[in-house]
């Protein structure tokens, strides 16, 4: 049994590893030029370390630790694995270079792949009933399309200060309550904290960025998280995932479609995701990161609420909602934008963003 005054423990743990593990780093990273330097898709207007995502995993390892001496359930080896895999698919984009994008799939497929051997693959759709038809023979590829798909949306959307990071404390909670009783929860409340550590050295203006090693990892985890509730949950808390990382997945998957659709190239750097627009609208990086965060808690609790009522009706409105939600957020982009678009016609002031410098009003 698990108790919150251990999983107190484990989160204070996780939080002060996480914290003074990435102050650490921060003049290690300077010192070695593990920088990330601002161009014509960048949200940022100066050089700033990469690579802090090594905090949030020493963070994560050292509540392990604790759930550990506690006695509770951990992750087998191979989501470990997976973990470990992502991680250093993350390290070499960060600190040599990157990878080609072919070489950079395959990686994140056998990750997925040696997890989902150990976890089983989602044997229905992750939809309430009707619509949670089997899967069949298809089971095993959309299992591995959806860890690989939440990681790499994951990785879009880390973007500005401060945003991933508190996705990671939402999402972590969410799921470490959903899936209460199962590894996943020292887990996600070790993750969240990590990341609430985090948070104190990326928020605004971040002294430090989580890198690849951050984002690939913590998609993968918050992907596999809810395959830890056994084979007949595991599709109803796919869906309560979704929902939990429903504005980082929606924006990710509205913006794909959207570029698709204009014949652009998905996998090239762009600032057209509706959180980017914001800030090429002269919003802050906090002003975003705090409405949006807002609506991630909301989505976020009305999903886990649904979950522990069980019921049919409360899932689809559960979804009702978060597709209202999104189209709140959009339209409310949309409004942005013109009411900017307005004021420069009016007042002839200059965009708020230099898009050839990449450089924000307040940076």
């Amino acid at each position: 049994m698990i108790l919150p005054a251990q999983s107190s423990v484990i989160a204070v743990t996780a939080g002060v590893v996480s914290w003074a593990v990435v102050a650490a780093l921060i003049p290690l990273l300077q010192g070695r030029g593990v920088l990330d330097i601002p161009n014509a898709r960048s949200s940022h207007g100066a050089p700033v370390p990469r690579g802090g995502g090594i905090g949030i995993l020493a963070g994560l390892a050292a509540g392990l630790g604790v759930a550990a001496a506690f006695g509770m359930a951990l992750p087998g080896w191979e989501v470990l694995a997976g973990l470990g895999l992502m991680a250093i698919l993350g390290w070499v984009d960060d600190f040599h270079g990157g990878l080609p994008v072919g070489w950079r799939l395959a990686g994140q497929v056998v990750a997925a792949a040696i997890a989902v051997q150990s976890l089983g693959p989602l044997e229905r759709l992750p939809l309430p009933p009707p619509l949670d038809v089997s899967l069949g023979f298809l089971a095993w590829p959309l299992t591995i399309l959806w860890i690989a798909g939440v990681v790499n949306i994951f990785n879009f959307l880390d973007g500005i200060d401060g945003f991933a990071g508190v996705q990671g404390v939402v999402a972590g909670l969410g799921l470490a309550v959903v899936v209460w009783g199962s590894w996943a929860t020292p887990v996600g409340v070790a993750v969240a904290a990590a990341c609430a550590g985090f948070l104190f050295h990326n928020w605004r203006p971040a002294r430090v960025f989580m890198g690849d090693v951050g984002s690939l990892t913590l998609g993968f985890l918050f992907a596999v998280m809810p395959l830890a509730g056994g084979r007949g949950r595991a599709p109803i808390l796919v869906f309560v995932a979704a929902l939990c990382l429903w504005f980082f997945l929606a924006d990710g998957a509205f913006t794909i479609f959207r570029r698709l659709s204009q014949r652009e190239k998905i996998w090239q750097a762009h600032r057209s995701h509706l959180y980017q627009r914001l800030v090429v609208a002269d919003w802050s990086h906090g002003k975003v990161v705090l409405w949006v965060g807002v609506g991630m808690i909301v989505v976020t609790a009305v999903g886990v609420g649904a979950a522990f009522c069980g019921r049919s009706g409360a899932l689809w409105c559960a979804l009702a909602f978060g597709a209202v939600a999104f189209v709140i957020y959009w339209g409310g982009v949309v409004l942005v934008e013109r009411r900017e678009s307005l004021a420069v016609n009016t007042h002839g002031r200059k965009p708020p963003i230099d898009l050839e410098m990449g450089k924000a009003p307040d940076e």
